[in-house]
């Protein structure tokens, strides 16, 4: 029988934090836009404008429909000296023009903030995690739509979830760059609730931890959302109490791929002759395979079912070797191995996965080195000319500068 991702509505348990109405998270990305100096206008600016539309083109350059939408909410601005203020104060922490242009762009309302009152404390807060430098500046522009929150009610007590669960501040700087909207929601009413939601399912610790730093997104999903990607988990057969780290790699990747892309790349694996238990073996074993894009993973299965001629054993037994660049270690290794047999030096029974996952200074001793004195063959020379010619203009691999 086909497996199928539509479910129906979930009936959600109690919570040990209070419920509230779902939140709708903006998942707006912003232009970013080129900017130019103040001081050197490159467009023509009306005298009969608002003075912040002609400010927004002055400074970043901006096209005039978008400095007017910018402007909406600042015509009581008349004067250069607050937003001029403002920008200093966003250059003198390592922003750059572009990323000056960015951040304002998606929260305008920041050209009129207090300094003392408002960014820097929000500037200090993201120091008191260890960010500096351009790990500073971007973690303003990201969190730009957060800037104008409460500090004591908002910023601080979202950031006190994400320190509570990953235990590192490394960790949490990670996640707020990935999720900065984390900061824009009520800390009890969607963080908390999350949180507990997903402990009533029995994930707790170190598989917790791992969930919210490689997908903080979680934390800010609507709880129906949550709880019909948990259910697509345990379709697969997973439960908390049986495989938590498992449970949690899968509902990483249900919450960052789509219904539609999911169902998809389950089609694909059909068609290249997959059974239904085989696609439930390769999903718990490496949910990773599924964020591979469909063309990167038609070609590989295509690589591994046609030009091997492999049996799909190999895949279920290593699906982590569908993660492998092909260009600089499926294809090349697969070739120089098949150069060996035809040379009579290998045999037929090659472990494939172990060939292909072992690091390069391995494989270069175990398929390499061991035949260099046969027969006068200078096969490490003939295996760096072989990696040459087919790493061509290719991306390189840095294991590989070693032997290449």
């Amino acid at each position: 029988m086909k497996m199928k991702l539509k479910l129906a509505a979930p009936k959600l348990p109690l919570f040990r934090f209070p419920v509230s109405p779902i939140y709708h998270i903006s998942f707006k990305s912003s232009t970013l836009c080129s900017s130019t100096s103040p001081s050197e206008p490159s467009v023509q600016v009306s005298e009969s404008s608002p003075f912040m539309v002609d400010y927004f083109i002055r400074s970043f350059g901006w096209p005039r429909e978008k400095a007017v939408h910018a402007s909406k909410r600042l015509l009581h601005i008349k004067s250069p000296q607050k937003p001029d203020t403002v920008l200093a104060f966003l250059r003198g922490i390592g922003l750059s023009e572009s990323q000056l242009s960015a951040t304002i762009s998606r929260r305008p309302s920041i050209i009129t903030a207090g300094i003392e009152s408002s960014l820097l404390p929000k500037v200090k807060i993201f120091e008191s995690l260890g960010a500096s430098g351009k790990e500073l500046a971007d973690l303003v522009v990201s969190s730009a739509n957060c800037l104008g929150n409460s500090v004591d009610r908002r910023i601080l007590p979202c950031i006190d979830v994400l320190r509570d669960i990953l235990q590192d501040d490394k960790k949490v700087r990670f996640a707020l760059k990935r999720c900065p909207w984390v900061l824009s929601s009520d800390p009890d009413k969607v963080l908390r609730r999350n949180v507990g939601f997903l402990l009533q399912k029995g994930l707790e610790g170190p598989p917790l931890s791992t969930l919210i730093y490689k997908s903080p997104k979680v934390l800010v999903m609507k709880l129906e959302q949550l709880a019909v990607a948990c259910q697509i988990v345990e379709q697969f057969g997973l439960t908390c109490s049986s495989s938590p780290e498992a449970y949690a790699n899968v509902l990483y990747v249900v919450t960052t791929v789509s219904k539609e892309k999911l169902s998809r790349k389950l089609d694909i694996f059909s068609n290249f002759g997959f059974e239904e238990s085989d696609k439930y073996v390769l999903f718990k074993s490496s949910p990773s395979v599924f964020r591979l894009n469909e063309e990167n993973l038609k070609c590989k299965l295509d690589f591994f079912l046609s030009t091997m001629d492999n049996p799909r054993e190999l895949l279920l037994k290593c699906p982590l070797i569908m993660g492998l660049s092909m260009e600089t270690r499926l294809m090349p290794r697969y070739r120089w191995i098949q150069k060996l047999r035809s040379m009579g030096l290998v045999s037929r029974k090659i472990d494939y996965a172990a060939a292909f996952c072992v690091i390069e200074d391995k494989f270069v001793k175990r398929y390499v080195n061991k035949f260099k004195n046969m027969d006068g063959l200078d096969l490490l020379g003939a295996y760096k000319e072989f990696r040459k010619e087919r790493s061509g203009n290719l991306r390189k691999d840095p294991e590989l500068k070693a032997v290449v």
